[in-house]
């Protein structure tokens, strides 16, 4: 395991396999994917959203 120099732990893939198990991080990588695939989906629907609107409104294509 790396430590800063206050010796504090470092958060890395050393960490993860000293203190998870292999499933344990598989999991967690999922749940990460998962919650990134999420975002992205709200982001191009907010920007589909705001193309509607500002055609809508006048035609403001800045948006």
């Amino acid at each position: 395991m790396n430590y800063t120099k206050g010796g504090f732990p470092i958060w890395d893939d050393d960490f993860d396999k000293e203190f998870y198990t292999p499933e344990e991080i598989a999991e967690s990588n999922c749940r990460v994917a998962l919650i990134k695939g999420e975002v992205h989906a709200r982001q191009r629907n907010k920007s589909v959203i705001r193309k509607s609107v500002a055609t809508e409104k006048g035609g403001f294509s800045d948006l």
